[in-house]
């Protein structure tokens, strides 16, 4: 099993993934691990110190993925943020979804301005 870890970047103070790419040597953590530099779309700042857990929230078989968050200033109060796995790939369905419609319509689009340029062709040939 390889095991990915997230957490609060250090320095940047943002919430980071280090991806393992572990592939059986005897390499050390920083060759082991790939960090992903993008920024990952999050409501609230992990705490320090912080909790994630995987586990399985909605019985769908998947992980899904609890962070702990910051307190906020306006209710002292600690929260929680929750990644369905199911939500990431509806996402991705309608995405690909939306694309195909998308070039559906221009391909139609362009389809109907080659007809017309055919057809002034042909009525200036008349």
């Amino acid at each position: 099993m390889h095991i990915d870890l997230i957490g609060k970047h250090v320095t940047k103070g943002n919430t980071a993934v280090w991806k393992n790419i572990h592939r059986g040597g005897r390499e050390s953590a920083s060759e082991r691990f790939q960090l992903i530099e993008k920024d990952l779309p999050s409501f609230c700042p992990l705490s320090a110190p912080h909790s994630i857990i995987l586990t399985d929230f909605n019985s769908d078989g998947r992980a899904d993925l609890l962070l702990t968050c910051e307190k906020s200033s306006d209710d002292d109060q600690q929260s929680i943020e929750i990644w369905v796995a199911a939500s990431i790939l509806i996402a991705i369905l309608i995405l690909v979804v939306l694309t195909a419609i998308l070039k559906s319509k221009e391909w139609r689009e362009g389809e109907m301005e080659k007809r017309k340029q055919l057809h002034a062709i042909n009525f200036d040939a008349l």
